[in-house]
């Protein structure tokens, strides 16, 4: 389950297993980068929790709505992963850094879940950049390829660029747009500075290659 606050301001989100709030079970302060607070756990059924949120600025007011929901899975229609549930891989990029970072965090949950390509695989994603002006910065294509845009990406960050890639990566695995702060998150370039798997990415992952 995950909670967290929609808030203008920097907030501090602490959870307690105790009306006193002495004993704090979890923290947050600022997730994946930004200054909103979000705490992703397994809570246990029929069990009392208590939420503390206040603002990181003892002087500031905390104007905030909390919300709360259950871990969430987002999939599409299609997917590009072999019998063997790895991507194999193919292409060229000038954004060889952002493509191996990329890859790097999405095999540090799944080892070996992205791979290049032997040349012997039934699916091969393939990267290409292209030259299209179409406001878009990645686009993932059913039929196994990554296009990065050539006019869009050289605007981003190093941050961003590698959370682009990322999040074709994960429509290649068949993974589609899901809650805020995920990485399959459509606009994640643009709000995460890092990232790292949510729980919602996690799961959806799992389940993806528990019924590939």
């Amino acid at each position: 389950m995950a909670v967290y606050p929609a808030s203008v301001c920097d907030t501090v989100l602490e959870i307690y297993t105790d009306q006193n709030l002495t004993n704090r079970i979890y923290i947050n302060d600022d997730f994946n980068g930004l200054t909103f607070s979000r705490v992703e756990a397994q809570f246990t059924r029929n069990t009392s929790y208590y939420i503390k949120l206040r603002t990181f600025q003892t002087t500031h007011n905390l104007r905030t709505r909390i919300f709360i929901r259950d871990v969430s899975m987002a999939t599409q229609s299609w997917h590009w992963v072999n019998s063997n549930k790895r991507v194999a891989w193919a292409g060229r990029t000038v954004y060889n850094n952002e493509l191996n970072s990329a890859i790097s965090k999405l095999n540090n949950y799944k080892p070996q879940l992205i791979q290049p390509s032997i040349g012997t695989e039934t699916k091969i994603t393939n990267i290409i950049d292209r030259h299209i002006d179409s406001g878009w910065a990645g686009l993932a294509t059913s039929n196994g390829e990554i296009v990065l845009s050539t006019i869009v990406m050289p605007t981003l960050n190093n941050n961003q660029r590698t959370n682009i890639i990322a999040h074709e990566f994960g429509h290649i695995l068949g993974m589609e747009h899901n809650e805020v702060y995920d990485l399959m998150w459509s606009a994640a370039a643009n709000y995460l500075s890092s990232w790292s798997l949510s729980r919602n990415d996690k799961k959806t992952i799992d389940y993806l290659l528990n019924v590939y």
